[in-house]
């Protein structure tokens, strides 16, 4: 469970200082799957009614919470 917020952590929230660029088919990969999760989250907060912003900010506060285990 860790591992999946630390994936969905690094697929939305992406460092600007990263030096390392990825290859052009792993950018696009990437970019893809930031717009499908984007999409499902979309989808997922107009279903709950919530704003999207919170829902980031949930996620964040989880993984900062299970950061020590």
């Amino acid at each position: 469970m860790i591992n999946n917020l630390l994936y969905i952590y690094v697929i939305i929230f992406p460092s600007r200082r990263s030096r390392v660029r990825p290859s052009p088919t792993a950018q696009k990969f990437i970019s893809s799957t930031k717009i499908e999760y984007r999409r499902f989250l979309q989808s997922f907060c107009r279903k709950r009614m919530m704003d999207l912003r919170f829902f980031y900010v949930f996620l964040l506060s989880l993984f900062v919470l299970f950061l020590p285990l």
